[in-house]
Parts: structure tokens; sequence; C-alpha cells
């Protein structure tokens, strides 16, 4: 038979279990394309000038970016973005071939014009470009897929797409064409995939 404790016993003292903070969850993948960004391919394109500027934090100068739209027309869904970004003192021009042809399989393509400077160093001017791009990301209007945004690049436009790719989590995809950012920014890129051309 038990026998109860005396009524004067002494309580045991409480054990203190750690804690722990939660798993964070797994990033959320995007959902699988409607059919509508392919279907109707090839499509018709559009190609349009935005007006943009943004102050530069370097200089305090203004930056006219006025970026380039290459649009499918056609179809309801919200289009896949691609932001190019040209080679050093290029022009959106320079993606006069490859963005058109993006455009026609169904992505929404726009191309900000970086105003480069000769008297900068590079690692000011790569800051210079990558809030270029941050800056259309931030202020572009109109629909598109917000989950599927992807930046490519030519030359210096190629480093920017990787740093880019590096820094800001909403870019998910990275195509570097003959220009590639430091192997530890590609290493580290947030994007879902990450691509590298070398060229002569």
């Amino acid at each position: 038979m038990c026998r109860a404790l005396p009524a004067a016993a002494t309580p045991v003292a409480a054990i203190e279990v750690p804690t722990f903070a939660p798993t964070p969850p797994a990033p959320r993948r995007p959902a699988p394309a409607r059919p509508c960004v392919t279907d109707g391919v090839p499509f018709a394109v559009r190609q349009s000038r935005v007006a943009m500027a943004r102050r530069s934090v370097v200089t305090g100068a203004r930056r006219r970016l006025d970026p380039v739209v290459w649009a499918p027309r056609g179809g309801r869904c919200a289009r896949p973005l691609v932001v190019f970004s040209h080679g050093h003192h290029g022009a959106p021009s320079s993606c006069g071939d490859l963005c058109p042809c993006l455009a026609r399989a169904g992505f929404l393509v726009v191309a900000p014009r970086h105003a480069d400077r000769a008297a900068d160093r590079v690692p000011l001017q790569a800051g210079e470009r990558v809030d270029d791009v941050t800056f259309v990301l931030d202020h572009l209007r109109g629909p598109y897929d917000r989950q599927r945004i992807g930046v490519a690049g030519h030359s210096f436009g190629g480093r920017t797409a990787g740093e880019i790719g590096a820094q800001d989590p909403r870019v998910r995809a990275v195509v570097s064409l003959a220009g590639t950012a430091a192997h530890g920014t590609m290493a580290s890129t947030r994007a879902g995939q990450a691509a590298a051309f070398g060229g002569r």
C-alpha cells in the first residue's frame, strides 16, 4: 500500500527544460507555371520605354534608367520577368536580339540603362548598377509574376546579375553572359538556378 507524503514535505524543485527556436520553414517554391505562359508561342512582341530615374547614393546625381520593355502580346497570365543588364558603357539596345527572343517565348523583359562613369572605380560602378536593378524591381508597375524573377546580363552586366542574385531574395534565376561576379558572390547567390557562360 502506498503511503501519502507528509503534509510538510518540501516540494521537489521544477526541472527547467531548455527551449529551442522552431526550425524555419523551407522556402516556398513557386507553383507550376500557368499554361498561358507558353500557350501561343511564339508571341508577337510590343516594345516600349518606361520613364524612370533615381537619385545616386554615391554622387547624389539623378540617374535616368528609362528601361526598354519587351512584352509578349496575348494571354492574360502574369508573365515571368527578366531584367537585362547591359555591358560597361553599353545601352539597352545591346539586348536587341536576345530580349525580343525571350519575349516571344512568353517572358516580360525589362532592360534599364546604366549610366556608367569612367571616373569611378569598378566597385562603385558595380554598386550603382545593383541599385539600378533593385530600383527597377521596386518600382516596376503592371502585371508580372513576382514569384518568377530572373536577372540576365552581358559582360559587366553579367557581374551585375551575379551581384543582384546574391543580394536580393526576389531573384530566382541568374544568367551571366561572358562576365560573372566573383566566385564567392556567385556561390552565395540566393537564386534557385545560376548559369555562367564564358566567351572570348
